[in-house]
């Protein structure tokens, strides 16, 4: 493979071999290649770890809600809570992306997280 690059990349390659940094231009684009798939790894498992955050604290907000439910409501049964949850979910329309529909599917989460 040949590589033409521009010449403000040129001149930092040949810099970095002149201090001695890089024995070769070889090994300076190596490095660069070498970082370059550690940030995208790196980067990739940093989002996906936001996400999974996003998805524990949106869960966390959903269990905090059902018992806050049934605090107000001590006499509701347990479907009585479920439907006001469920009412409570769907008037913020959020009820078709819970945490648990990302984690049974997980390519929907790969789809958020590109």
């Amino acid at each position: 493979m040949n590589v033409t690059l521009r010449p403000e990349h040129e001149k930092l390659v040949q810099e970095k071999i002149a201090r001695g940094a890089y024995e070769s231009a070889d090994a300076v684009i190596a490095e660069a290649l070498r970082l370059l798939r550690d940030r995208d790894r790196n980067g990739q498992g940093t989002e996906r770890a936001r996400l999974e955050e996003t998805l524990d604290l949106y869960t966390l907000g959903v269990d905090m809600m059902a018992q806050n439910l049934r605090r107000d409501f001590p006499e509701a049964s347990q479907d009585e809570i479920n439907r006001r949850l469920r009412a409570w979910l769907d008037a913020d329309d959020l009820s078709d992306h819970t945490a648990e529909y990302f984690r049974v599917a997980p390519e929907r989460l790969e789809k958020l997280v590109r």
